[in-house]
């Protein structure tokens, strides 16, 4: 796949996962390859899967909302209305 065809990206990570490492590499090389709609979320000192804890723990409100305005602008950009 040419980098053209990539589509939008979000990764969203907390420097405790175990693919940390991994999200970083990947962000590294998209940066590389360049031109490519790319959010790029690190929450630190979150446990693994965080975001089931929206209402409880204000960091998964913070990245939930990070979400939604990500995927907004995703849809917007498409030429839909919300």
């Amino acid at each position: 796949m040419a980098h053209e065809e990539l589509p939008s990206l979000m990764i969203v990570v907390s420097e405790h996962e175990t693919l940390y490492g991994d999200s970083q590499a990947l962000v590294e090389k998209l940066e590389e390859i360049g031109d490519v709609d790319l959010t790029y979320v690190v929450e630190p000192q979150c446990p693994h899967v965080w975001m089931l804890f929206m209402g409880i723990l204000p960091e998964a409100d913070r990245t939930a909302e990070s979400i939604r305005q990500t995927v907004a602008q995703w849809w917007e950009m498409d030429g839909n209305v919300m």
